[in-house]
């Protein structure tokens, strides 16, 4: 907000102080505005982006954690049946796993 402040105290001092003003003022301020709605976009994106990756990022730990858990019920006996139930994943899955 400081930036935006500086431009509006510069802005009064051209406006009062030069005629042509009246044609770069206005430019200007259309200028900073766009500049600063791109940034505010720019940020949104930032921020989406990095919330999909640890959407993204926690599916992937379930999954993993998931995998691990039923490689320690086979290694411990259970049965694919078993495992299944507890941890959702499918009979190929588990096969698949050792």
């Amino acid at each position: 907000m400081r930036k935006k402040r500086l431009f509006v105290v510069v802005n009064k001092k051209i406006k009062k102080n030069n005629t042509i003003a009246k044609y770069i003022a206005p430019k200007a301020d259309q200028t900073f505005k766009k500049i600063l709605a791109n940034k505010q976009m720019y940020a949104e994106d930032i921020e989406k982006a990095t919330e999909k990756r640890m959407e993204e990022g926690r599916a992937e730990g379930i999954e993993e954690t998931k995998h691990d858990n039923a490689r320690k019920m086979k290694a411990l006996g259970a049965t694919p049946e078993f495992i299944s139930q507890v941890t959702g994943l499918s009979a190929e899955e588990i096969e698949a796993l050792l």
